[in-house]
Formats: structure tokens, C-alpha cells, sequence
């Protein structure tokens, strides 16, 4: 990686924050939530329905899928 991206990466690893991803049915967006759970950089939140089969496709360990149809809040 480049100088410029390693420096960002450790920095945000060093002031995690909680980032919502609102497009859990692109697999773009569960590709960047993985990617950004495996350098550990954020806390990832991904919105989706439960019952999107695409999900399945994919380690979400450790990320928490928000169903907008189920959730309390």
C-alpha cells in the first residue's frame, strides 16, 4: 500500500468509529464492510433486510446487519 494509505489506516484504527453502511443490498457495500472490519479500522453497521440472500454470501462475523423492518429503535 501507499505511504499515504498506511498512515490513514493506522490512524483510524487508532480512533475507531461506529460507520452505518444504509445499502446492505449492494454487494459493493458488504464488500467494503468486510474490508474495513478485517484492517480493524471501524466499527461497521450494515442496513438490510434479514431475509437478503446476498448476505449470506459473505463473513459478516463481528458486523452487525440492522433489518429497518424489525429494528426497536
Amino acid at each position: 500500500m501507499s505511504d499515504f494509505l498506511d498512515r490513514t489506516i493506522a490512524r483510524a484504527k487508532t480512533n475507531k468509529k461506529t460507520i452505518v453502511l444504509p445499502e446492505g443490498r449492494d454487494p459493493r457495500t458488504l464488500e467494503a464492510a468486510v474490508k474495513a472490519h478485517e484492517l480493524g479500522i471501524a466499527d461497521l453497521v450494515v442496513i438490510s433486510a434479514a431475509d437478503n440472500e446476498l448476505l449470506r454470501s459473505y463473513n459478516l462475523d463481528g458486523i452487525q446487519i440492522i433489518d429497518p423492518a424489525t429494528y426497536e429503535k
